[in-house]
């Protein structure tokens, strides 16, 4: 894989006081939307992934071109799997999808191809750099996390305490390939 740069942008609550580098949206489904199907967009060479851990309280949705990087990502590629491993967990991962339309874009209008400017227009600077040795890339990191007070806690019914959001943006020779939006319960979910 090429040198990428990955933005990491966190979302905040699906309300309307969203901050402009956060997104909640991507392929027209939110992220707190339940589990749906994952659709391949043969014409584009798109995937689109609804994926969750446990009991729902770890949530994610991505877009991609990038098939392996998706499977890297989702744990189902690691080190030290032979070429027979890598063909047939890719077989079984195709399977998680069906043929369909994909509205490449999030809710604040990135879409994949984008420069690394351009997305920084429309989602501001980030807070943080850093380096990832899973992508080889560049990470660029905004974050956003809601504690919940006891009362608020027992109002929601949730075993949590809060709740966090983040966006992932990935760019391999200049140009937005991956994105993800993810949403995870604090203190709370297997």
């Amino acid at each position: 894989m090429s040198i990428a740069a990955c933005l990491v942008l966190g979302t905040a609550s699906l309300s309307s006081v969203v901050s402009k580098g956060m997104d909640t949206h991507l392929a027209g489904r939110a992220i707190g939307d339940r589990f749906g199907p994952s659709f391949y967009d043969k014409e584009q060479g798109l995937y689109f992934l609804s994926s969750g851990e446990c009991d729902g309280a770890h949530q994610r949705l991505t877009l991609s071109s990038d098939l392996q990087a998706m499977m890297w990502n989702e744990g189902a590629l690691y080190q030290g799997l032979d070429d027979k491993d890598i063909a047939e967990r890719t077989l079984e991962f195709k399977q998680e999808f069906r043929e369909g339309k994909i509205a490449a874009k999030t809710g604040k209008g990135v879409r994949l191809g984008m420069s690394e400017s351009q997305v920084r227009r429309l989602l501001g600077t980030p807070f943080r750099t850093l380096y990832s040795r899973k992508f080889q890339a560049r990470e660029l990191i905004f974050s956003r996390e809601e504690v919940w007070s006891p009362k608020e806690r027992r109002a929601k019914d949730e075993i949590g305490t809060g709740m966090k959001w983040r966006n992932y943006y990935l760019f391999r020779n200049g140009r937005l390939f991956f994105i993800e939006l993810s949403q995870d319960l604090v203190g709370g979910g297997c």
